[in-house]
């Protein structure tokens, strides 16, 4: 049909419909514009965090570089022995300090059992104790005796904690070590030296009562007083009461004793002369 055989009404409704086509095609490339605006904006908002994260990424292996740095200087000198150990007790790391204390070479010890390198009696611990540090993260003062490649045997006290991966697994141990033999043979003869104290002073004491003798003891220098218990008794005072000050000591004696024992006393302090 040619335009000019339609009628107004005709031209009318077509031209209405093509307008309300163009408005919705508008509507619809700006729905579409408006999308990729969002979308683009998303896209760069994840490009930044991105670029953030690599960043952070780049700055944390940055920090742990140094750290590790750090680690290995104090690892390498450090007095103290350390060592790392897998989930199988196997020695996967160790430090000079601790191929010197046992006198082997690093070649020989790596990848070997912790237990090979202990007595039989705590090679059994380990296998104790093993499970409950992996279960507690750390361990404080366990002791183990170890052999070295020599032979010598020496008892040592063990700290250490678990480390663990980027999802909180098992990764490895570290733990260092301190040689405690001669703190423990010490320990062992203070101990001894004590019980024997402790003897003598209860035969001293038995023999006191048989003999009826008393004795007592003075600190020349803060002038402090020590009664055995027969001279309480000997005297007639009170042996839960403290002893009477040096001072008053002298209306224990006759003049010519008290004498006697304070010349000795004066040398004994100032030349050292019992």
């Amino acid at each position: 049909m040619d335009i000019q055989d339609k009628t107004r009404k005709e031209l009318v409704s077509e031209l209405q419909k093509l307008l309300q086509e163009n408005v919705f095609l508008k509507a619809s490339e700006e729905k579409r514009a408006a999308e990729l605006i969002i979308a683009n904006n998303e896209l760069q908002f994840q490009n930044s965090e991105k670029e953030k994260r690599a960043a952070e990424l780049i700055e944390a292996k940055e920090k742990a570089e140094e750290s590790e740095k750090k680690f290995k200087v104090l690892y390498e000198n450090a007095p103290l022995s350390y060592q790392s150990l897998d989930t199988n007790t196997r020695l996967i790391d160790v430090n000079p300090a601790w191929l010197q204390t046992l006198g082997y070479k690093r070649e020989e010890v790596i990848g070997r059992l912790f237990g090979d390198f202990m007595t039989q009696e705590s090679a059994e611990l380990i296998k104790e104790r093993f499970p409950a540090f992996v279960e507690q993260g750390e361990i404080h003062n366990y002791e183990f005796e170890m052999i070295r490649k020599d032979g010598t045997r020496f008892l040592v006290s063990y700290d250490g904690k678990i480390g663990y991966d980027e999802l909180g697994h098992f990764n490895k141990t570290h733990c260092i070590f301190t040689d405690i033999t001669d703190r423990r043979l010490f320990e062992t003869e203070l101990l001894k030296a004590k019980e024997k104290a402790e003897r003598n002073e209860k035969e001293l004491k038995k023999a006191q009562q048989i003999t009826h003798i008393g004795s007592w003891y003075l600190d020349i220098k803060t002038n402090e007083v020590v009664w055995t218990e027969e001279l309480y008794k000997m005297y007639g005072f009170d042996p839960t009461l403290p002893v009477p000050p040096y001072t008053e000591h002298m209306k224990l004696f006759t003049p010519e004793s008290w004498e006697i024992l304070s010349t000795s006393l004066a040398k004994t302090s100032e030349k050292g002369i019992p």
